[in-house]
């Protein structure tokens, strides 16, 4: 370890600006907009959303707008005024599955409308008290690395299905399918992977923009792009009060309440991440602290159409990549987002920016993600209890990907909205094993406890490599019987939005 500004520590992984350090100003302007192309669901989230719902290209850019403001609002009040950690927030795999899930099947304003009564609970719950924080008991739950190596595991895995399949882009959508998109994509993701390795600061802490900027490039001269619909946007746009309309469902308000469990829980166990590389103490309240501002911002987004801004895993891998742990980077970040937002123009330019391009550009990140969650499970003495504990949640949230739509279509209404969420079946089977066998949060090496010391984390992540391997191909084999596309899980729709 080694100490930093302020009396802080900053892990010897290679963190070169500690949290309270301050980039140069075009160094902190240039980081500030990789993060935001490293958010893949801020990115690529409203568009799916305007598709699956065949919305107006006009309310699909204001869906983009108020999404970056959400984002935006949160990100900054978490780095000067609440968490201070460098923590960017964007819209959460999750509750965005949810709300196309729900949505099809209730309207989408009943779906906002829910999600709002859902999340306003929340925010009374999160509220950091100093006597009974009850989202801090939580964070000693999700402080086991059970816990929050499956989030990590079963996150980046649902995410995976999400970006993958654009590598080939959409069949009949243009004619870059499959080969330039596919190429494309590997362009990305191969000058990530080169810069990333890069001794050059400058090329390396802009892997992820360099990788966008040239493999956006590449495909323009190998196929029709969609730069020339910039000109004709807007060039501001106004906040909106419930844009998709309003209304309440009372089964959607419980699967609402119960997506944003994983979303807290995958938020506690990132902050645990970051705090863990950059030496900063992280005590109970502290984490309180940073939920409520999340959940309290996307509450207020929600209500004006916003999609919900939760801490998001890529932010982690960014942080790895570019060594540059400033929180003042993150603030500024913020700062981006909210300008932009409302900036018609460079909304319609993120919609241009082929989805093959940044597939594989945020690919990179989501497989640093995967890899942090082994790194945790690594520490875990392995015995049976703790098997159970960590490949029962797994292997039901893979397999819960690939259930069949016409099972789905069967089942209840609120069972089939539940199937359709991988991430808070594994989540709560997770805490749910984790406090049957009666373990806890803190992170004491003790003889016959639950963490294993150093001279055994190999073989751990030995066995954490061997048994996700066994559930992908267990995954694999039930969705060959299903006869569905490994990465292309079946979900019901539901009806159609009229």
């Amino acid at each position: 370890m080694t100490a930093a500004d302020g009396g802080r520590t900053v892990d010897a992984a290679g963190i070169e600006i500690g949290i309270d350090e301050r980039p140069g100003l075009l160094t902190t302007i240039g980081l500030g907009f990789q993060h935001i192309l490293g958010l893949a669901g801020l990115l690529l989230f409203p568009a799916l959303v305007g598709r699956s719902f065949s919305l107006p290209s006009h309310q699909v850019a204001y869906l983009y707008g108020i999404t970056f403001i959400t984002s935006g609002v949160v990100v900054i009040l978490q780095a000067v005024g609440l968490l201070r950690l460098p923590v960017v927030q964007a819209p959460f795999a999750g509750i965005f599955a949810a709300l196309l899930v729900v949505g099809h099947q209730t309207g989408l304003g009943t779906a906002f409308g829910s999600l709002v009564v859902a999340s306003l609970a929340w925010t009374v719950i999160s509220v950091p008290l100093t006597r009974w924080p009850i989202v801090a008991r939580l964070a000693q739950r999700i402080g086991h690395p059970v816990v929050s190596g499956v989030i990590l595991l079963v996150i980046s895995t649902q995410l995976a299905t999400i970006v993958l399949p654009s590598y080939f882009g959409t069949p009949g959508s243009s004619s870059a399918f499959p080969w330039i998109n596919l190429l494309c994509a590997v362009v990305a993701l191969v000058l990530v992977v080169i810069g990333i390795r890069s001794r050059n600061k400058i090329v390396r802490r802009g892997a992820v923009l360099w990788g966008v900027i040239v493999a956006a490039v590449l495909y323009t001269l190998l196929a029709p792009a969609q730069w020339g619909n910039v000109t004709h946007a807007s060039a501001f746009e106004g906040l909106r009060w419930m844009p998709f309309g309003f209304g309440v469902n009372g089964t959607a308000v419980v699967i609402f309440f119960v997506a944003w469990f994983p979303a807290i829980s995958e938020t506690i166990a990132t902050y645990g991440l970051i705090a863990d590389w950059t030496g900063e103490e992280l005590p109970p309240h502290r984490v309180a602290q940073g939920v409520f501002g999340e959940v309290l911002g996307s509450t207020l987004g929600a209500l004006f159409g916003g999609l919900p801004a939760m801490a998001y895993p890529a932010n982690v891998g960014i942080l790895k990549v570019t060594r540059v742990a400033s929180r003042w980077v993150t603030f500024t970040t913020g700062l981006i987002l909210v300008i932009l937002g409302g900036f018609g123009y460079f909304d319609a330019l993120l919609v241009a920016i082929p989805e093959p391009v940044l597939s594989g550009a945020t690919t990179v990140l989501f497989g640093l993600i995967f890899a942090g969650g082994l790194e945790v499970l690594g520490r875990v003495r392995w015995s049976q209890d703790t098997m159970i504990a960590a490949g029962l949640p797994v292997i039901a949230g893979l397999g819960l990907l690939f259930t069949p739509a016409t099972t789905t279509a069967a089942l209840p209404g609120w069972l089939g909205l539940l199937v359709g969420q991988p991430l808070v079946v594994s989540v709560v089977l997770a805490l749910g094993l984790v406090m049957y066998f009666g373990w806890r949060g803190e992170r004491e090496p003790a003889a016959g406890g639950d963490l294993a010391p150093a001279d055994e984390q190999d073989a751990g992540m030995a066995l954490a490599v061997t048994a996700i391997a066994t559930a992908v191909t267990v995954a694999e084999s039930r969705c060959l019987a299903c006869s569905s596309p490994l990465g292309h899980p079946r979900v019901n729709p539901g009806p159609k939005l009229r």
